[in-house]
Order: structure tokens, then sequence, then C-alpha cells
């Protein structure tokens, strides 16, 4: 069974990169989304090195998906100006943003510790 079009956020990150594989080996068209350079290895690859800090720019990668695996955000110690921009006005534009698919299936993994 098909995933069909996935899209990943953060898909250049330590989860994105190890899950990209098994994503792409299920999904009709894996959509890798992440600001810093990536390259497609695979036909079934859609590479897109976007800021999710736009809304719009957001709802335009998320538009059309069948699932959205959503892990962008900021990692690290940064101001609380940096972290509220990535973590949560980024998820805030994917999740419930104007292009976020009300049909699809998502995966939002949270960190603790």
């Amino acid at each position: 069974m098909s995933l069909g079009t996935v899209v990943m956020t953060g898909a250049a990150g330590l989860v994105g990169s190890a899950l990209r594989a098994p994503l792409r080996a299920e999904a009709e068209r894996l959509v890798l989304v992440d600001r810093v350079p990536m390259a497609a290895e695979s036909p079934v690859e859609v590479v897109r090195r976007v800021d999710l800090s736009s809304a719009e720019v957001a709802a335009e990668v998320v538009a059309g998906a069948d699932a959205v695996v959503h892990l962008a955000g900021v990692a690290d110690e940064a101001p609380l100006p940096d972290l509220l921009e990535g973590n949560v006005l980024g998820a805030h534009h994917v999740l419930e943003g104007p292009g976020a698919p009300a049909s699809a299936a998502w995966c939002w993994p949270a960190a603790t510790g």
C-alpha cells in the first residue's frame, strides 16, 4: 500500500535523515522540506528549500499532501525569538495554516528532556 504524497519538514535533520529511506520506499512522492540544501536521491523525491516562517510558503509546501511528518524546528538552545519563530510559528503555519490538508495523516513528534 502506498502512502501517496508525503511531505516531511526538517528532512535534513537527524530524525528526518533516518526516516528518509523508509518513507521513500512507501511513498509515491516524497517532498523533502528544509532550509538547508539537500539533493534528491530518487525520482520519487522532490526537494524544497524553504523557510516555514511564512504562512504562504508553508501552505504551498503541504498543499495536496496525503501525509505530513513535521520535524522542522530549532533543535538547539537559542534566543526566545528564534525558538518562537522556528518552533511555534513554523509549526502553526504547517499544521493549522491555510494550506494544511484536512484529510492528511499527521505525524508531529515532540521532544522531551
